[in-house]
């Protein structure tokens, strides 16, 4: 249980503590350290924003780097296809040239396969 002389010494360390502090704002010592302390921390913030705008120009400018490679590379993928499609045209184009001269090859042996059997038949 507290007492009446521990209660009083209490409150007189407290009213020393605010005159002190009363005093330091009424002489504009506690104005300055709060305004040193603001702008210490303001510009902590203004360093802190200026790295972060850095790291983003940064990442934005990897992001343009890394879509226009992209953007090559699908290019490149594109002309590929294109090409191995021509290439298959072509190739497809050639082999329906051999089948009709195949087929005219085949048709002109069994057209004299006819006529020899014609003639075959003749004879007999």
């Amino acid at each position: 249980m507290p007492t009446p002389w521990f209660d009083a010494t209490a409150y007189q360390l407290r009213i020393h503590a605010l005159e002190t502090k009363l005093e330091a704002f009424e002489s504009g010592s506690k104005y300055l350290s709060m305004k040193k302390e603001y702008d210490s921390l303001l510009r902590y913030e203004e360093a802190r924003i200026k790295k972060l705008e850095y790291e983003l120009s940064k990442a934005h400018s990897e992001t343009i780097s890394v879509r226009k490679i992209w953007s090559g590379v699908v290019d490149d993928l594109d002309k590929e296809h294109e090409a191995a499609l021509k290439a298959k045209d072509a190739e497809i184009a050639r082999l329906k040239e051999r089948i009709l001269e195949v087929e005219r090859q085949r048709d002109n042996a069994l057209d004299k396969v006819t006529e020899w059997r014609r003639k075959f038949y003749d004879l007999s």
